[in-house]
């Protein structure tokens, strides 16, 4: 904390003691979004190469039908072929204008803001994950790590630590700003 990283509670998702993890889901490290009155946790995947649309959070359908019911307004700007499991499978790519994202920690702390993301609905397919979840969730690629400027997984105190850079103080402009 005396670095400026802001610690993010990982009970229920992050352990080295994978009996701590909540059924059904994945012990990956999370962190959480909060568009509008909407806050999710989503899996930080540090393999998800998001080079073709940079800062791509992955949104599963029913997070997709709760933006869409709350109001936002997403604006489909192309589509992406993405490979998986099952082959190729193309995507929606979204962005929402005028409404930051909020990153945050277990408890609403903003981290940082930023309004250069995309969203790319996942549709459910036998790969799993969140596309196969009926709650929302999301998934954010690896180009996100640089927006955190320094992380710490340590999964044996449940905690992912980010930083933020150039550091920004955080909740304060943030990357992307």
């Amino acid at each position: 904390m005396a670095r400026g990283l802001t610690p993010v509670a990982q009970t229920g998702f992050f352990s080295s003691d994978p009996s701590t993890v909540s059924s059904g889901l994945p012990n990956v490290p999370i962190i959480f979004l909060r568009l509008g009155d909407i806050r999710v946790w989503a899996q930080i995947d540090t393999g998800y190469e998001d080079f073709v649309y940079t800062h791509s959070i992955d949104i599963n359908q029913a997070l997709f039908d709760r933006l869409v019911g709350s109001g936002v307004k997403l604006d489909r700007i192309n589509d992406i072929d993405i490979w998986t499991c099952e082959g190729r499978e193309h995507r929606p790519v979204y962005r929402i204008k005028g409404r930051p994202m909020t990153i945050e920690n277990e408890s609403g702390k903003a981290i940082l803001k930023t309004e250069d993301f995309h969203l790319v609905v996942k549709a459910a397919n036998a790969c799993g994950g969140i596309a196969d979840m009926n709650e929302p969730a999301a998934q954010l690629g690896a180009s996100f790590l640089g927006l955190f400027g320094d992380v710490i997984f340590d999964p044996k105190n449940t905690t992912v630590w980010l930083g933020s850079p150039r550091g920004d103080a955080p909740g304060g402009g943030g990357a992307g700003q």
